[in-house]
């Protein structure tokens, strides 16, 4: 059984990252969440089930073990395919003001728990039946879903993502096979399940399922353009990148009303349905940018070396170029993307980021402001935020890149005369500028400047303003050329040293001047006349406008959740969460799955018979490690994002590390022997479980405090080593995290509780539920520090519970 065991498990991960994918097509990446949490339901729910059931399934363990893998195997090919269907695909966007697509959803966690928990029913009938070897069974399981996250991203690789389902569901029928061959009984019934399932994953391989994607993702849009098509598309790991080509494609952002002519933009890319630009040809100029917003910092200087952070699809270096810029460095994460731009193409389009004046670097942002040393004289950030204000679909949307911090160091790596740009759509209810002038006037007033207002310029059109941070004092000579730069194209000066209030709204006049008088505030020109100072505005503001941290990178997240009554006042009940869809979703989520684990897992087994002695120690145990070890995972994939510079890396490396020497934990924890009588405090705490308690808490206090200065020290090393550097840092944590579930599944089997040993899967996997989307709101809420503490308070809980509570 130890290789369908693999199998199994490998097959759970590898699903479960394909469901992740996928889902960031059709929808969104923030539903990451939802299939952590479906996932860990399946697990958890499987306790439950096993523990009311136990004696049956025990009488044929071989058979209802191989029909729990085989049933596995068909529902992540039936449940994907049914949520892709009309019936079940519901939209994001609609889930708050319509109850068919509220149901929608709950249909697709539900569709997606069914493979999970048919797979964990698997895995907790060997655990449940063989605990005294638990050890090296969950060596084996963790091990398997190592491997599984290794395996989604090479099929990812050459595989489409609707094919790669196919690919995955050979897992559990190899596994079924296996398992087969111990079946002793309903061999027939067997063979045939077993032929159904084999039949229906070729099937799926050949002839995949299509992807329902969204109406409102941006993609969606434009195909609904007549004479529009997709004539590129290309899948990775990175997601699913497309190239659209339309007749009637109009991007030209911060434009000028004066420019008559055409944007000249005729294919624009996505990835996983998202906008990323439009692809651009270096050969010939794009008129529109010369009329744009966008051009203001080469209005102000001549900078003859950029850094682009976010490229994209090179629209900075596209201006750059037009601007006769010496040399860009184009630094973006998205290694297809840059694949796709630094191909040549034909002789007449050359690729953007191959022409001899631009160096294309594959690497996380902020993961290349950390290592770099390099000094340029423009820092450019791209675009930010969605036309006529923030959806709210990216509000916990982790970007360390807009930190205070990752200011400080472009700061750092600014010329003597350098600036930093960014624009952003100006967004109602005002937000995101008001958190960018924030940021920019946070960061003057570190560096020792007590008048940052003779630093900054911004311009805007009647959507759109684009922001310079100049290292130096703006001149009189660069505040008359942003003068006849906003005259003669009719832009409205948003900020300039010196600059006459009548002077601010002469082209685009505003319903609302909030903008102008709160900006003015927080840069600290001129007082409000409804709040006293820019603290005032921060706690008294209706939305989060202070500069986002590394703690709490979470820089479109604005909602104020104590501030929801008032809201209510201005918007109807069903607008309030289309200001922060994302964000709603997530704590959407939250209620769905604790309603689902306390109906599924936790009511059941209260109501279950045999629970007697062990009841309260299972709970509180059980329910720490569930809790603790999922917040400690969430934690260092966030934290090694920039340090491996992709979220991808990050996930893969760290998960599939966590995983594996958790597992060598696990199989070590075989020689640990758990006390069978309760004995005294202070025996206990030399008890080596106890010991490993105590240094599991010292380990995540200690990389609470030491591992952002390791990263940082080493961060310039070479990808390949920080690969393993990266294993070597999570080793020892991981490996005493895979110490608690097995002794404590051995202890319940070695005191004579082995009935509860079911209700205990089904506690933990109810709490990893729980955990996995708890630890996002408490980020976004009290950034990841706390969730570093409070996962530490777990494990001391758990600690707790094994020294006093009777076993």
């Amino acid at each position: 059984m130890k290789l369908s065991l693999f199998l199994v498990s490998s097959s759970v991960i590898a699903y479960q990252l394909l469901l992740l994918h996928n889902l960031s097509i059709t929808q969104w990446y923030h539903f990451a969440s939802m299939i952590i949490s479906v996932a860990l339901l399946g697990f958890g729910a499987s306790g439950t089930f096993i523990t009311l059931f136990r004696k049956k399934l025990m009488k044929q363990i071989s058979f209802y073990y191989y029909l729990f893998i085989v049933t596995s195997g068909l529902f992540m090919i039936v449940s994907f395919r049914l949520t892709q269907t009309n019936f079940f695909a519901f939209d994001s966007y609609l889930i708050f003001s319509s109850w068919p697509d509220m149901m929608k959803l709950l249909w697709t966690y539900l569709l997606f728990f069914i493979p999970f928990f048919f797979a964990a029913c698997a895995i907790g009938l060997i655990f449940s039946s063989q605990a005294d070897r638990i050890g090296n069974l969950y060596f084996i399981n963790l091990t398997g879903s190592a491997v599984g996250g290794l395996i989604i991203l090479i099929l990812l690789n050459y595989l489409r993502p609707q094919n790669a389902l196919g690919a995955i569901c050979f897992l559990p029928v190899i596994a079924a096979w296996f398992a087969y061959k111990q079946i002793v009984r309903f061999r027939l019934f067997s063979r045939l399940l077993l032929f159904l399932a084999l039949a229906l994953t070729i099937l799926n391989l050949f002839v995949p399922s299509q992807l329902y994607l969204s109406e409102y993702k941006s993609i969606s849009k434009i195909l609904n353009m007549p004479e529009s098509k997709i004539v590129r598309e290309e899948s990775s790991p990175h997601g699913l990148l497309q190239v659209v080509q339309s007749p009637y494609i109009r991007y030209a952002p911060g434009l000028s009303l004066n420019f008559t002519g055409k944007s000249g933009i005729e294919k624009v890319i996505f990835n996983n349905g998202n906008w990323i630009g439009p692809e651009l040809n270096p050969l010939e100029k794009t008129e529109f940018y010369s009329y744009s917003t966008l051009s203001l910092p080469f209005v102000m200087g001549d900078p003859q070396t950029v850094l682009s952070l976010e490229a994209g699809t090179g629209e900075a270096v596209q201006l750059s170029l037009q601007n006769d810029v010496d040399f860009i460095t184009a630094v973006e994460s998205n290694g297809a993307v840059v694949d796709l731009l630094s191909r040549q193409k034909d002789k007449d389009h050359p690729p953007i980021l191959a022409v001899p004046h631009v160096r294309a670097v594959k690497q996380d942002p902020y993961a290349y402001l950390l290592s770099t040393r390099e000094q340029y004289d423009l820092i450019h950030l791209p675009l930010y935020d969605a036309f006529g204000g923030a959806s709210g679909i990216g509000a916990v949307q982790e970007k360390p890149l807009l930190s205070i911090e990752s200011f400080q160091r472009m700061w750092d790596n600014l010329s003597e005369h350098g600036m930093i740009t960014i624009s952003a759509w100006v967004d109602t209810p005002l937000k995101l500028p008001l958190r960018i002038v924030a940021t920019f006037t946070e960061l003057l007033e570190k560096q020792g400047i007590d008048k940052p207002e003779k630093h900054l310029a911004a311009v805007r059109n009647w959507s759109l303003a684009t922001y310079v941070l100049s290292k130096n004092p703006i001149g009189t000579e660069k505040q008359n050329k942003v003068k006849e730069f906003s005259n003669d194209l009719g832009f409205d000066i948003l900020l300039l040293p010196e600059i006459e209030d009548k002077k601010r709204e002469k082209y685009h006049l505003l319903a609302d001047k909030s903008i102008i008088e709160l900006t003015d505030l927080i840069v600290g020109i001129s007082p409000h006349h409804k709040y006293a100072s820019r603290q005032d505005l921060y706690d008294n503001y209706q939305f989060k406008i202070r500069p986002v941290t590394e703690g709490t990178p979470f820089p479109f997240q604005f909602l104020k959740l104590s501030r929801l009554n008032e809201l209510r006042e201005q918007f109807t009940l069903f607008e309030i969460p289309y200001l922060e869809v994302g964000y709603f979703l997530v704590l959407t989520t939250f209620i769905l799955v604790v309603l689902l684990a306390a109906v599924f897992i936790i009511l059941p087994l209260f109501f279950a018979r045999k629970m007697q002695s062990a009841k309260t120690y299972t709970f509180i145990y059980f329910l720490s490690l569930g809790l603790g070890f999922l917040m400690v995972e969430i934690m260092l994939i966030q934290r090694f994002i920039a340090y491996l510079g992709s979220p991808l890396y990050s996930s893969a490396i760290i998960i599939s590390a966590i995983l594996f020497f958790s597992g060598l934990g696990s199989n070590t924890s075989e020689r640990i022997t758990a006390d069978k009588n309760r004995i005294h405090a202070k025996k206990m705490l030399m008890a080596p479980r106890n010991v490993i308690f105590v240094m599991i808490v010292l380990l995540i206090i200690l990389y609470a405090l030491l591992l952002n200065p390791l990263l940082l020290a080493t961060v310039s090393l070479p990808l390949i080593i920080k690969f393993m550097l990266s294993i070597i840092i999570i080793a020892p944590l991981a490996f005493l995290m895979g110490f608690p579930f097995p002794l404590g599944i051995s202890s319940l089997h070695q005191t004579g509780n082995s009935d509860n040993i079911s209700w205990a899967w089904g506690i933990n996997g109810s709490f990893s539920v729980i955990s996995s989307v708890l630890a996002i709101i408490i980020a976004v809420e009290f950034g990841f520090t706390s969730v570093k503490l409070i996962a530490a308070g777990c494990y001391l809980l758990a600690l707790f519970s094994s020294l006093i509570i009777k076993e």
